[in-house]
């Protein structure tokens, strides 16, 4: 089974980020010191909200990719696609895995880890929603004492401000036999918490524990944010009875009477005492009554203004793979290659359309190539940088040319695709045919047109081809079925080449060279994930198979021809899903039109 990162970067990210916006915010409240509870619940629920508003702002958001991991090289083989024929896949021979077992499949980390959410999501929301109906249950049995916004409640034990749309004060059934101080105290406490919207706040910290369930930061800022809404009131309370110890009293009474009564869901709203932490809070209670504290000037406007460039910093930044997937490596400088000696360059005048195409594609058929000269005939630049870095970037001929380079070329001037060249090229020096398509090619073009690029990894959407449940079913080819194809020799007549389609069956094949095939038709790049090697024969489905591909490809022609290939996966015990893989781009930085000769 190989490892794959991705879901393991994917749980860092939802785990760092909003660890990042708390730290940052920490840092802030530290530095200025800011103490006030008033201020300080005011920053952490504005760290709350941001960690809500992550994913979505993740989603929308540009990409900053900041490399982490070494991924391995992708395995993945791509073939240009061939006009007028079948499709070719060169490959060697393997030992047939006849006894193969059939392999089990298990879930992905990412299956996984979305099982363990969602195990733990329902118990929190079930504790939840008790608490939610005790509340109506209380609220239907209450008695009005003035107005809408204050009730008494027998099913309570101490004062409670709760309610989203509607916010209320509930106080106990004996609140007549308080003293008309504890009274003033009281109704301070709670009236505060609905002018601050606190229950809005207290609700919004719920959603963030049954969301983030797993995250010990979502119940870390649900239990501090109620605790500073508690200090913020206290703070209101004071102001009435200028007595911290008295003060302290009444909570000690709260607090006992709701030990004494044992365990019970929560009601969805904010109690004036409980027996959590009273030692501290009561600590913070006389640390507020010597005098003011430091509070943050005008935080409606300072948190916005400070949060959301912090909020899209923390969007915008992912984890990557650093990847040498095989590709052709960095440009070397010209003094580092053969070039030629003497090169002529001048304008197209060929009147045919399909000059920069038949006479000057991508491939090698338009050119002209014998041991010291190369002349092509009506090239555009797009095709001359297409063979150069990409076919043949090391004098050799690429074994895994991209499909459809040229969409692997970034930053190209619309000139380079519509005017076309002759190119002759003599060098005194023979050299080998790739020679002159790819490493002397690639001097002809930094000399004579100022071409600079520079290449950039990034991960694109692509096929992983992966074992379906059940196992693979697939046939092991057997010895002298095919003839490798040598040297990109053609085969003789009748003859099959192993890895090679010959409808609707492509014979003597690795894995490797079933995606290659496939790759041709597919919008993106198939990539072999089932781990399986060997070769086979791959029996595809023939009342399927699409007739004639005749010239350029249409995009019809093409979603066709892929879907046969993907229909007839079923019955290979193999399936297709989404992923992505690295792949590299050349990023043209300059390039300047040739001065003619």
């Amino acid at each position: 089974m190989t490892w794959n990162p991705q879901p393991a970067i994917w749980l860092a990210l939802i785990f760092l980020r909003p660890c990042a916006l708390a730290a940052a915010a920490g840092l802030l409240l530290r530095l200025f010191r800011i103490r006030h509870p008033a201020s300080r619940h005011a920053a952490w629920t504005a760290v709350l909200a941001a960690m809500l508003l992550l994913p979505l702002a993740s989603a929308v958001s540009p990409r900053w990719t900041v490399p982490l991991l070494r991924a391995k090289s992708n395995p993945a083989v791509i073939a240009a696609p061939v006009s007028n024929g079948p499709v070719f896949a060169a490959a060697p021979m393997g030992e047939p895995a006849a006894d193969r077992p059939a392999q089990t499949e298990w879930p992905t980390a990412g299956t996984f880890a979305l099982l363990f959410y969602f195990a733990g999501f329902p118990a929190i929301a079930a504790y939840r929603t008790a608490g939610w109906v005790l509340y109506r249950r209380a609220i239907a049995r209450s008695i009005p004492i003035h107005g809408r916004r204050l009730v008494e409640s027998a099913d309570i034990l101490t004062p409670v401000a709760a309610g989203v749309l509607r916010p209320i004060v509930i106080l106990p059934a004996g609140w007549r036999a308080w003293t008309p101080a504890v009274r003033r105290t009281v109704l301070g406490h709670e009236f505060a918490h609905l002018r601050r919207g606190d229950t809005r706040i207290s609700a919004l910290t719920r959603l963030a524990q049954c969301v983030f369930w797993f995250h010990p930061l979502a119940w870390w800022l649900s239990r501090t944010i109620s605790d500073l809404a508690e200090l913020s009131c206290d703070a209101a309370a004071l102001d009435r009875l200028h007595n911290p110890g008295a003060y302290s009293r009444v909570l000690l009474d709260f607090a006992g009477a709701v030990n004494r009564a044992g365990r019970r869901a929560a009601l969805p709203g904010l109690a004036m005492a409980e027996g959590k932490d009273l030692g501290r809070r009561i600590d913070e209670i006389f640390a507020l009554s010597e005098g003011p504290m430091r509070k943050l000037a005008s935080p409606g406007v300072v948190l916005p203004l400070a949060g959301v460039p912090l909020l899209c910093l923390a969007a915008a930044v992912s984890l990557g793979q650093t990847s040498t997937p095989p590709q052709p490596p960095s440009q070397s400088p010209p003094s580092a290659r053969p070039k030629f000696d003497v090169v002529s360059i001048k304008p197209c005048t060929d009147p045919d359309p399909n000059a920069g195409g038949r006479k000057g594609g991508a491939g090698a058929g338009g050119n002209s190539v014998s041991p010291g000269r190369l002349r092509r005939e009506c090239a555009n630049v797009v095709n001359l940088i297409t063979m150069a870095y990409l076919n043949f970037p090391n004098g050799e001929p690429n074994e895994r040319p991209p499909i459809r380079g040229r969409d692997r070329i970034e930053g190209m001037p619309s000139w380079t695709d519509s005017e076309r060249y002759v190119i002759d090229a003599t060098t005194s020096t023979p050299q080998p045919r790739p020679m002159m398509l790819g490493p002397m090619m690639q001097t002809l073009l930094e000399d004579r047109f100022k071409l600079r690029i520079h290449r950039e990894t990034r991960s694109v959407p692509a096929y992983e081809l992966t074992v379906a449940r059940g196992g693979p079913r697939l046939q092991p080819s057997k010895p002298g079925s095919c003839v490798p194809l040598e040297n990109g020799r053609p085969p003789d007549p009748g003859q099959r080449v192993c890895g090679g389609f010959f409808g609707p069956t492509i014979w003597g094949a690795t894995l490797d060279d079933f995606v290659r095939n496939m790759s041709v038709w597919a919008d993106r790049e198939v990539v072999d994930r089932t781990g399986i090697a060997g070769t086979f024969d791959f029996p595809l489905d023939a009342a399927r198979e699409p007739t004639g591909t005749g010239g350029p490809i249409a995009a019809e022609a093409r979603d066709d021809w892929f879907a046969f290939f993907r229909d007839s996966l079923p019955k290979l015990g193999l399936k297709l899903e989404s992923g992505k893989v690295p792949t590299t781009f050349i990023v043209i930085d300059h390039i300047e039109r040739p001065s003619t000769n």
